[in-house]
């Protein structure tokens, strides 16, 4: 199969669980948990779904099926209210990388070096927005278990205008951005930032680099200048 042919398959396997979703929603809700409860909040998703298990082991780097799998999904639950490409291939990566795996778990790393103020990632490509906590939980429903674990793992509160919770959405990075670690040294090892502004950030979330990133340097982000962590509440979650 060449490389035309596999991308065709991709996007028809994308298009398929478009329709997919669209049909079994309903199915999906009525299907929470044992008990029959389809608010369950994040902490109750992650223990319904076994994470702490499913983390014990090193996890995959995802290939272009899976991402296409859960933009799908993802399409197929929100319809009309997507914030992602349709059908589209394309990381919002915009610079040489490859994933490792390291003692933090999945990783970005530069395979090229990086200059101060080159735009790295941005989210107009795969970052994938609800506007609902209920749209969420049936996007976790409907992708594979694990998936929903890395999802549960890696999504945020971001909020896109001038009310921080009005204008607040869930975000999750369908593309390899969701490798992306967080600086945990209070900024000292971040060399990605959303670098125009409160206002800027509040409308896009495109990374860009604070400083020259050399070749086999991880590129990490600050999660605090974007994730909002009291505003799972806003969404039942």
């Amino acid at each position: 199969i060449n490389e035309k042919d596999s991308m065709r398959t991709l996007l028809f396997t994308a298009a398929v669980f478009i329709v997919v979703c669209t049909t079994s929603i309903v199915t999906a809700e009525k299907d929470c948990d044992k008990d029959g409860n389809c608010k369950m909040t994040a902490n109750d998703m992650w223990e319904f779904f076994g994470c702490e298990e499913i983390f014990e082991k090193p996890r995959p780097v995802h290939n272009q099926s899976t991402w296409a799998l859960m933009r799908g999904v993802y399409t197929g639950v929100v319809k009309h209210k997507s914030t992602i490409e349709p059908l589209s291939l394309e990381s919002g990566l915009l610079v040489p990388f490859e994933v490792r795996q390291s003692e933090k778990g999945r990783g970005l790393y530069a395979t090229a070096p990086v200059k101060k103020d080159t735009l790295v990632w941005t989210p107009k490509k795969q970052s994938a927005c609800f506007s609902t906590g209920d749209h969420y939980r049936a996007f976790l429903y409907h992708i594979p278990v694990d998936c929903a674990c890395d999802v549960l793992q890696w999504a945020y509160v971001k909020s896109f205008g001038p009310d921080k919770k009005k204008d607040a959405m869930i975000c999750a990075d369908l593309d390899e951005g969701s490798f992306m670690n967080g600086d945990y040294e209070g900024g000292e090892s971040a060399n990605l930032a959303c670098v125009g502004g409160d206002e800027s950030c509040k409308q896009t979330l495109d990374l860009t680099a604070i400083r020259d990133i050399e070749v086999g340097e991880e590129l990490i982000c600050k999660y605090g200048d974007f994730a909002i962590s009291k505003g799972w509440k806003w969404f039942g979650l």
